[in-house]
């Protein structure tokens, strides 16, 4: 018959492990078999069990552990690492450090802009310039299609031009003024204005053909072309941006420039009273 307490081996490594025996309940001691403290080991159930594993499990952990230990392992916790602190000093050091590359930066990026601006500037003058050396009334390019209004016949009245918008004045006779307000831009193709021609930090004023009987006064703003046009009175152009350029002209009175940011230009023009200031040489 077999001996079913044989079979129970799982347990037989803690006997082995303890130095203990084990002998199942219900058989005798046999001669020579040690004992522990003259006690039996008890018969294994549930509670046992957990015994046995927990026991296991400890000497797994143990294991392990010598096993770290000799292929050189730290097997105790790392320490933690100190707090960092940063003084008052410090932390001004860093803001005026940041501040300092934030204002190289903007800088470079303004002056990289202004540049670039500058030069789309300079190219968009020559080529205007250009035009008008050549005789090509139409300097204002493209803005003739886009006129706010067209002017014609007789007007016997002043005009004002408003500002934002473009009007163009085709071989009309206004018989008072023509008044441009700030940003107005002014087209005029063999037009008589028996007035003057005046207006302040305008966007561009074009006149070719025709005549003035007063003066043409503009101070401020972009632009100012004059061809080919008879001016009974002064021209008197100050503290422009944009090209100046006066061709072809009839001045019965004086030209004076003054404080334009780009030197004016012009040829063959008459002048029966002075030439001042920066148009000296037109």
């Amino acid at each position: 018959m077999r001996d079913v307490t044989r079979a129970y081996r799982p347990w037989s490594f803690v006997a082995e492990l303890s130095g203990t025996p084990y002998i199942p309940q219900g058989r005798e001691h046999r001669p020579g078999e040690p004992l522990a403290a003259g006690r039996h080991l008890p018969h294994p159930s549930s509670g046992d069990s957990r015994m046995i594993r927990r026991l296991a499990l400890g000497l797994t952990t143990s294991a392990l552990a010598l096993t770290l230990a000799a292929c050189g392992g730290d097997t105790t916790a790392p320490e933690p690492s100190p707090p960092v602190t940063l003084s008052t000093e410090d932390a001004q050091d860093a803001l005026d450090e940041a501040t300092d590359a934030a204002t190289d930066l903007s800088t470079d990026d303004v002056t990289d802009a202004a540049t670039d601006a500058l030069d789309d500037a300079t190219d968009a003058a020559t080529d205007a310039a250009t035009d008008i050396d050549t005789g090509d009334s139409d300097s204002l390019g493209d803005l003739a299609a886009t006129c706010a209004e067209t002017l014609t016949g007789s007007i016997a009245d002043n005009v004002v031009i408003p500002g934002g918008t473009l009007t163009c004045i085709e071989g009309a006779t206004i018989d008072g003024d023509v008044t441009m307000e700030a940003g107005a831009a002014l087209l005029s193709r063999g037009a008589t204005i028996e007035g003057n021609v005046q207006g302040t930090d305008i966007g561009a004023i074009d006149l070719a053909g025709g005549e003035v009987d007063g003066n043409v006064q503009i101070s401020g703003g972009g632009t100012f072309n004059l061809h080919d046009v008879r001016v009974e009175g002064d021209i008197q152009v100050e503290n422009l941006i944009g090209i100046i350029a006066i061709n072809d002209t009839t001045v019965d009175g004086n030209i004076q420039c003054e404080g334009n940011t780009m030197e004016p230009a012009g040829a063959n023009n008459a002048v029966d009273g002075n030439k001042e200031g920066q148009c000296a040489g037109v």
